[in-house]
């Protein structure tokens, strides 16, 4: 497609993969056999307590993916 945001034009091909429909169950599935995965875990308590704050920042997060 054409886009102009700047005045002139710019040709764009956008190219998506079909198994990036799927990347998050992927990713999921590939954390959630890994033995530490139960640590970062939350439990309906939590979102109960501090709502969708709790989900958005894990810091050991970047643990398990090291």
């Amino acid at each position: 497609s054409t886009q102009s945001t700047w005045g002139g034009t710019m040709d764009v091909n956008v190219i998506q993969s079909q198994v990036q429909r799927y990347a998050v169950w992927f990713g999921g599935s590939i954390l959630g056999v890994k033995p530490e995965f139960t640590t970062i875990c939350k439990t309906k308590a939590d979102y109960d307590e501090y709502g969708p704050a709790c989900c958005r920042a894990t810091e050991s997060l970047g643990s398990l993916l090291g």
